[in-house]
């Protein structure tokens, strides 16, 4: 839902959040103009899509591991920015990813894609 709602949350205008969010507060880093300018405007795109994805559990473990590469990423650039509140949260989603990732066989709410068996309850 985070995803999702983050994604949506930009859309609107798409190139204010690129300006602002995005090559503002980075201005003073590093990294160059030409690398932020598409990753702040793939970023919504990414979000949203990801976040249908996990919400309907298609592609499930593909989702989760871009997600946690997303996450990755943020958390890099908030290290640059000097954030540690922010580092600490998306690094909490990153491993609730890797987390949710791992723990694949015993997902039971999953809408497509889904090939492996539940594993079985030794009784």
């Amino acid at each position: 839902m985070i995803l999702l709602f983050a994604g949506i949350g930009k859309l609107p205008d798409v190139r204010s959040f690129v300006q602002n969010g995005i090559l503002v507060p980075f201005a003073k880093t590093w990294l160059p103009k030409w690398l932020l300018m598409p990753y702040g405007y793939a970023l919504p795109f990414v979000e949203l899509i990801l976040g249908a994805w996990l919400i309907l559990g298609a592609g499930r473990n593909a989702a989760l591991f871009i997600a946690a590469l997303l996450f990755l990423s943020l958390t890099f650039g908030q290290v640059l920015l000097g954030q540690p509140g922010v580092v600490f949260n998306n690094m909490v989603y990153t491993f609730f990813a890797a987390g949710v990732l791992f723990l694949e066989p015993y997902d039971g709410w999953v809408c497509c894609g889904r090939t492996k068996e539940q594993p079985s309850n030794p009784s």
